[in-house]
């Protein structure tokens, strides 16, 4: 029997019906994987796949941008993707163009937050994850600013330093590598007070 290995575990429906295309009915193929377990529906039409190339592992994060989109990885994930906070994430959250959403799925939960399109375009890297694996995701000034863009009770610099420091935990060691045109670039578009207060912030840090 023709035998499906895909070059990564997360995989569509196209991908399914197109490597199983030499069968009569390829949907009952896909139906007796499922319940052999060889597949997991994430949702409809995206599937994990059990013992392909990448052994029994998927990237929740590449998951994330395929479950609902356009989307990418923010906030809370991605701050601790690049270490600014230490607890690990167990929701992945992401930003959309769409209506904010959340899905429970079989391998993880995800959660969309709706962003208009003017602040979505600015501030979006495209990570290697692995060698098989690219994701979009926030660079760590654009993560920061998304989680704190809104935030009620910031209105002065202390305010400021607590919510960073005591309520996210950043790493101050972290917080030094941001890049200030970067920041600055993120915050026109945000017209947001506690964006306005991080840049000068920032600005002043040495």
């Amino acid at each position: 029997m023709k035998q499906i290995r895909p070059p990564i575990n997360e995989i569509d429906y196209v991908y399914l019906t197109g490597a199983l295309s030499h069968l009569k009915y390829p949907r009952d193929k896909i139906k007796l994987m499922l319940r052999k377990g060889e597949l997991t529906r994430v949702k409809k039409g995206l599937y994990v796949f059990h013992g392909g190339s990448g052994g029994n592992t998927y990237s929740m994060a590449t998951l994330a941008n395929l479950v609902y989109g356009p989307s990418y990885i923010s906030r809370e994930s991605a701050l601790s993707h690049y270490g600014l906070i230490p607890e690990r994430v167990e929701t992945v959250t992401s930003m959309t163009l769409k209506r904010s959403r959340y899905f429970k799925t079989p391998v993880g939960d995800f959660e969309y937050k709706h962003l208009t399109a003017v602040k979505f375009a600015t501030g979006i890297t495209l990570h290697k994850e692995d060698r098989l694996h690219n994701i979009l995701i926030a660079t760590r000034e654009k993560a920061l600013i998304d989680r704190l863009a809104g935030v009620p009770g910031i209105e002065s610099i202390r305010d400021l330093e607590e919510w960073l420091f005591d309520d996210m935990r950043i790493d101050e060691q972290e917080l030094r590598k941001f890049k200030k045109g970067l920041t600055r670039e993120i915050t026109k578009v945000y017209k947001d007070p506690n964006a306005d207060l991080f840049v000068r912030y920032i600005g002043a840090r040495k």
